[in-house]
């Protein structure tokens, strides 16, 4: 279809919208999703403010009950500020850098966790097939409540996807603006409070916490604006390079 007579129907689209107090960066989703393009959105936005700027105060007139869209001063500020930070991408790259959403959260969470256990399994399988005796200091040593200290050669030996996982839940905290360090202290559920080193009560305790935050990076919606750590996650690209972000 040609591309002028989309034009009017995205414009009215957009203005009504606005109307009816939809944030711009849902709208934006919304026809990314129908097939439009990011250069058509913006360009629509453009005009819809230089052309109808006051539109939303008109109705607020003539209906009390309608509270004010946006000031005149913003809708200002809006028109001068570049179209890049008006629909922002995310900059910072690296494991532990910029902000992941909840959904990618998820995902490569479930995939690396999968690909770790059958991993971990393959790995056991293969030692006790070379060492015999592996199997005995395992069931002896390793998982016995008293030497759970030990426990924490799991992440160890799978070190590759556990840096991965651990930067899952970084970059995830940083979408809910919250240190990404605190990704670290989740390696507590590797070790067993019963072990007689550390007080099995603290253990337990951060152990609960952790959980509490675990359950937050899956229910809580993240920042829809830029924070410290960086721009809103991108939604468009293929699924394993947002999440892997390097």
């Amino acid at each position: 279809m040609d591309r002028r007579s989309l034009e009017p129907g995205l414009m009215l689209f957009i203005k009504r919208k606005l109307e009816n107090s939809v944030p711009l960066r849902e709208i934006t989703e919304m026809l990314l999703r129908a097939g439009f393009s990011e250069k058509q959105i913006k360009e629509a936005v453009r005009e819809v403010y230089n052309k109808f700027p006051d539109t939303h105060q008109d109705v607020v007139a003539s209906n009390s009950f309608l509270p004010p869209l946006i000031e005149k001063v913003k809708i200002e500020e809006i028109r001068r500020t570049p179209t890049t930070t008006m629909y922002p991408s995310v900059e910072k790259k690296g494991l532990f850098s910029g902000r992941l959403r909840r959904r990618d959260f998820i995902l490569g969470f479930l995939l690396f966790f999968a690909e770790g256990m059958i991993l971990l399994s393959v790995i056991m399988e293969i030692l006790n097939f070379i060492i015999p005796e592996f199997s005995s200091f395992t069931r002896e040593i390793i998982l016995p409540e008293h030497n759970g200290i030990w426990l924490l050669l799991i992440p160890l030996i799978l070190s590759p996807i556990s840096i991965i996982l651990l930067s899952l839940i970084a970059r995830r905290l940083h979408d809910l603006s919250l240190p990404g360090g605190i990704a670290f202290a989740f390696l507590v559920f590797f070790v067993n409070p019963m072990n007689g080193v550390i007080s099995m009560y603290g253990v337990v305790a951060l152990q609960v916490m952790m959980a509490i935050i675990f359950v937050m990076l899956l229910a809580v919606k993240g920042d829809t604006k830029n924070n410290k750590h960086g721009t809103p996650p991108p939604i468009k690209g293929p699924s394993f390079a947002r999440i892997i972000n390097i």
